[in-house]
């Protein structure tokens, strides 16, 4: 299998998957989604909060901010030598004592305090409770490393996913009228030879209106399952090259139980 990569920054990354399978690529997609961990407040302690929100509501908003994550210096709370007591491997903390000047002032993520530096909100204007003048709000949370097979606020992507590579089949003889090309409302389609092909495979949802659009009936879309376009979009708590290469790894581990595993019941045989 080859991997081609077509876009890629700190939030985005789109490759290609060459000489693949779709089990393959969902395995990839399921891993990122269910079992690549990030940081995410897992406990708040309110020590005041005279503002119209309750505790539980402001909770569960602080949960659902995206952290920047250290996956070197942090452990999973099962791995962790403390057994997941909680000490400075395993978890981080944040707090909060805000009392709001005027009305309308509100709580931003970026208020957050933390103690590690490295361990932040990824983007500090996320609202979080709108205040009144005078209100006042005091709390301390604790993050966690955890995954999206727990709670979703663990989740790395806000999306993962996949399709086929497109491409133009003809059924019969075409004669380049190009209707199906300006038929097309994404413009993926384009002439080559004097024949309608795609030559912008993102854009290509295969909705199929250029199959409609043709005089002739000749046009099919199809996608090759052999040839994967896989689309993921991090949240910020990791880049999304480590989120794929880290949902790799934890394949590759999961491969090497399976096996030692199976050594082990046929050594008992």
């Amino acid at each position: 299998m080859e991997v081609e990569i077509i876009k890629e920054n700190e939030r985005e990354l789109i490759f290609k998957l060459i000489d693949t399978t779709p089990d393959r690529a969902n395995t990839l997609r399921r891993t990122i989604i269910a079992d690549v961990p990030t940081m995410a407040i897992d406990e708040v302690i309110f020590l005041e909060n005279t503002t119209i929100f309750f505790d539980e509501y402001i909770a569960h908003r602080l949960g659902l901010i995206p952290f920047k994550t250290d996956l070197k210096t942090y452990k999973l709370p099962e791995e962790c030598e403390c057994g997941g007591a909680g000490c400075s491997r395993c978890t981080a903390n944040v707090s909060v004592e805000k009392i709001a000047e005027t009305d309308g002032e509100v709580l931003l993520s970026g208020d957050l305090v933390s103690e590690d530096a490295d361990i932040r909100p990824v983007n500090p204007n996320i609202p979080i409770v709108k205040m009144r003048a005078g209100d006042k709000i005091a709390f301390q949370a604790i993050l966690r490393l955890g995954t999206g097979r727990e709670h979703a606020k663990w989740q790395p992507v806000s999306k993962a996913s996949y399709k086929y590579t497109p491409y133009v089949v003809l059924t019969g003889e075409c004669d380049g009228c190009g209707i199906c090309i300006e038929s097309c409302p994404r413009r993926a389609l384009g002439i080559e030879n004097g024949k309608p092909k795609i030559i912008n495979e993102l854009e290509c949802r295969m909705c199929r209106i250029c199959e409609d659009a043709c005089p002739n009936k000749v046009l099919k879309i199809a996608g090759d399952p052999t040839r994967i376009i896989f689309m993921i979009e991090s949240t910020g708590a990791l880049p999304a090259r480590e989120i794929v290469i880290e949902a790799c790894r934890t394949i590759v581990k999961r491969l090497s139980q399976l096996e030692n595993q199976i050594k082990e019941i046929k050594s008992e045989e």
